[in-house]
């Protein structure tokens, strides 16, 4: 139940951002919030899940999942 009640908070919270801010948004607004959030992600994946993976063992697996991670992120923009 609680990770329901967790899962379903984003999307209520975006739906209520998204009206309040609807009237503001332009490409450069959304360009912005998209950068934090990325910015955001990068964050809890360098400074919290990297060092978490690498107390497991097989250090040097984690490097090569995040650069295997952006490699198939920057091909698939590169698509785009």
């Amino acid at each position: 139940m609680w990770s329901f009640v967790s899962g379903i908070s984003e999307p209520i919270g975006a739906i209520l951002v998204g009206f309040m801010l609807y009237p503001f948004i332009s490409d450069a607004l959304l360009g912005a919030m998209l950068s934090v959030v990325g910015g955001f992600m990068v964050y809890i994946s360098l400074d919290e899940l990297l060092p978490m993976s690498r107390s497991l063992g097989k250090e040097h697996l984690s490097i090569l999942g995040i650069a295997a991670g952006m490699l198939v992120m920057a091909f698939s923009l590169a698509l785009l």
